[in-house]
């Protein structure tokens, strides 16, 4: 073997190794930072897809004139109540209107389980504004058809901002 080759061949095989530590080092670099991310706690996690979910939520309201924004308002709070989601519908309540008529979850939890039928169909059958303050008349039947019950409800929407506002409603 020539001199030349001797040369060739150990350049080639120190080519060689540097590709595999190089390639070894992206790996493990990869391998922290998935590491790192399997160790996000439940609570970061869901704090992150709250985030995102707000987020929708806001580009969504954006995209909607004014009476379609309320609407859509007015639908988030009527679809918790419906899916048995409570604790969402009594967050956005207006802070005097649930000290005064709803001082606990379960109270409200309570009046929904009583007043609204199980599964809701909503109808949206006027809107007036006065500032920031919207009132709805809305005409709230069983969806099922089981049922010729309805209920009409006078609902307050007061919009902080987009997608922040708070609801009251006509008991």
């Amino acid at each position: 073997m020539s001199r030349n080759q001797k040369l060739l061949l150990v350049v080639s095989l120190a080519v060689i190794v540097i590709v595999f530590i190089i390639n070894g080092v992206i790996d493990n670099r990869n391998k922290r930072q998935f590491d790192t991310d399997e160790t996000m706690s439940e609570e970061e996690a869901a704090n992150i897809l709250a985030k995102k979910d707000e987020a929708i939520e806001i580009n969504i309201a954006k995209g909607k004139n004014e009476r379609e924004r309320i609407e859509y308002y007015a639908q988030k709070f009527f679809k918790s109540i419906a899916t048995k989601d409570y604790e969402a519908a009594y967050k956005v309540l207006n802070g005097v209107y649930k000290e005064k008529y709803f001082p606990t979850l379960q109270i409200f939890t309570d009046y929904c389980e009583v007043y609204f039928p199980g599964t809701l169909g909503v109808k949206y059958t006027n809107i007036e504004r006065n500032g920031t303050t919207y009132v709805i008349w809305v005409t709230i039947s069983n969806s099922t058809g089981y049922s010729k019950s309805t209920i009409e409800k006078q609902v307050v929407v007061k919009e902080n901002g987009i997608n922040d506002y708070e609801i009251s409603f006509s008991k």
